[in-house]
């Protein structure tokens, strides 16, 4: 499953991902890989599977909440990135992305303070820029 995902091959890494007879170790890398094929309903599925592997993987709630942000399940989305950031507090693009998710639930300050914390760590983040520049006054 891995080779496929080194080389971009992420469809054939998903379906060997079904194959396999104990996946729920695998299961969130195989999610990240369905985010990068842009398949938000499987990630979600299979990080749903992931997470009842492991309920402590902050990886497998960030992927979750990105997965639920593609399906446009926003309430959803920042319950998960804030999952993700309770378990791991130096994961700052869930900040970042979790911010997002709060400009679509028109909680604009929230999504602000979520921004200028992720910038403070990498000014480069292009989801927290985009909610400066939206709604940083």
């Amino acid at each position: 499953m891995s080779a496929y995902g080194n080389f971009g091959k992420y469809k054939e890494a998903c379906a060997d991902f079904w194959k396999l007879k104990n996946p729920g170790s695998q299961a969130t890398f195989a999610g990240w890989l369905y985010l990068f094929d842009k398949d938000s309903k499987n990630a979600l599925r299979v990080f749903d599977m992931a997470l009842q592997y492991n309920s402590l993987d902050s990886a497998a709630y960030h992927g979750r909440g990105r997965a639920n942000a593609g399906l446009k399940k926003d309430q959803d989305a920042v319950n998960d990135f804030t999952k993700a950031v309770t378990l791991d507090s130096t994961d700052f693009h869930a900040y970042a992305e979790r911010g997002v998710s709060y400009v679509y639930l028109k909680q604009y300050q929230q999504a602000y303070n979520d921004a200028v914390l992720a910038l403070s760590h990498n000014p480069n983040d292009a989801e927290a820029l985009w909610v400066i520049a939206e709604f940083g006054g």
